[in-house]
């Protein structure tokens, strides 16, 4: 049942520290507060709350693009407004999400890059909670306009003894781009999503650890023309954890995801993956996550069954904080994906995304954002679809207060394909203001 009416929205939860478009790369970041600068004092009060517990957030943006259909044939320039409210809360106080959850549809198990270990120290428990809406207005047809948003929430408990138990839940009200559409298909695919979470962490000694999740993904799409890309993944991860020092630990991890669509059945399998990995944190100007291995995906039908593959999948974080103003950011991954495309059995995607950032002073910040990806569609008809594609994001913040912001970003987004309707080129121009407490 959708908690949020709308029509339609093109939606990806923004940290109110960034005014980065929501089909470009992210932007560099410090960590993961989402305050547009961290308050010295913990006795402020808002709303007769303490600031640490309470943080409502609003941010408003305007743009323009010059090709809002993702369509090279017919460009349509446009503009677009945002309005972005919400709050969320921590138990304890705190002034950094305790977890960033980002689910993606066409991963298997609806995320396409492991959740950051919440590691909540000596803390008995933490609680978090976040909703948001998003309301767009469009210039070009108003039939366009829409509202949307997000509701999340974890809680963690750190029993004695090593063990830690955690929940979390992200739903989504939200619709694809049109640039995951081709150029002779301008409907609006509006859909719900949720991804609910449970893990067990146990630390049998000081070297070793042990986690397992149990996730379910729902994914379903309101117009019935699209209900062939209706599905529920429900995944188990397995980890085993060394830690060999404070600063670096090894981990082997074997994950089950059962991918079951509503009524494409041909497209039902069994995928398996086996990693090994590491996290480094040599210090705080330099972390490293990654990891490498093997995926196999079998489908239960005996007709697609010819189409079982084994695939190398990775996953990769690195910060490089050369100084408290200038940082750089890299991230990669490759897996056998589930399609977006309801002429595609499944995608291949490899992506790489560098990120830049200097702080030019005390109010003044650029940040640089480069992506490439890389998309080998399995095509049930067995045409050849591949796509490429390329965005740079350059973008000026001014820090106006420590509690409100102002953003100018640029947008270069630029794809090649083997199928003509799907290439494009886009720019777009945005200007925001972020405020949040």
């Amino acid at each position: 049942m959708n908690i949020f009416k709308r029509k339609t929205v093109h939606y990806t939860l923004v940290a109110l520290t960034l005014a980065a478009p929501v089909y470009a790369a992210e932007a560099v970041t410090n960590d993961d507060s989402l305050l547009i600068e961290e308050k010295t004092s913990s006795t402020e009060t808002l709303f007769g709350m303490e600031s640490g517990y309470v943080h409502p957030f609003f941010r408003v943006e305007e743009s323009w693009t010059d090709n809002l259909f993702y369509d090279n044939d017919n460009e349509v320039d446009s503009w677009k407004t945002r309005f972005n409210p919400g709050i969320w809360l921590t138990l304890p106080g705190s002034k950094k999400l305790p977890v960033a959850i980002t689910p993606n549809n066409t991963s298997p198990a609806g995320l396409q890059s492991q959740i950051k270990d919440n590691q909540t120290g000596t803390e008995r428990y933490q609680a978090f909670a976040l909703a948001d809406i998003n309301a767009f207005s469009y210039s070009e047809d108003s039939d366009l306009n829409s509202v949307g948003g997000d509701a999340q929430g974890l809680f963690r408990y750190n029993m004695r003894g090593g063990l830690s138990l955690q929940v979390l839940d992200a739903y989504k009200a939200s619709s694809d781009s049109f640039r995951d559409t081709s150029s002779s298909d301008r409907s609006v695919r509006e859909y719900d999503s949720n991804l609910a979470m449970a893990t067990a962490d146990y630390r049998i000694s000081e070297k070793f650890r042990l986690k397992t999740d149990y996730s379910n993904f729902y994914l379903d799409y309101d117009d019935s023309v699209d209900n062939d890309l209706n599905r529920s993944d429900n995944a188990v991860d397995l980890y085993t954890y060394f830690d060999y020092s404070v600063k670096t630990s090894f981990f082997l991890e074997y994950k089950f995801v059962d991918v079951a669509y509503d009524t494409a059945s041909e497209k039902d399998s069994n995928q398996h993956f086996v990693y090994a990995g590491m996290n480094w944190k040599k210090s705080d100007k330099i972390k490293l996550h990654a990891k490498a291995g093997y995926q196999r995906r079998e489908y239960d039908d005996a007709v697609t069954s010819g189409d079982d593959s084994n695939n190398l999948a990775f996953e990769l974080g690195a910060d490089y904080r050369i100084s408290s103003k200038t940082g750089f950011t890299l991230s990669g991954h490759r897996s056998s994906d589930e399609s977006g495309s309801l002429t595609s059995l499944n995608t291949t995607v490899t992506g790489i995304n560098v990120g830049f950032r200097q702080d030019i002073s005390d109010k003044f910040a650029v940040m640089i954002n480069g992506l490439w990806e890389n998309s080998d569609y399995t095509n049930y008809d067995d045409s050849d679809r591949t796509d490429n594609r390329y965005s740079m994001t350059p973008s000026l913040q001014y820090s106006v207060y420590d509690w409100m912001m102002t953003e100018l970003t640029y947008s270069w987004d630029y794809r090649t394909s083997d199928s003509d309707i799907y290439e494009y080129t886009t720019n777009t121009v945005m200007l925001s203001l972020n405020i949040s407490m």
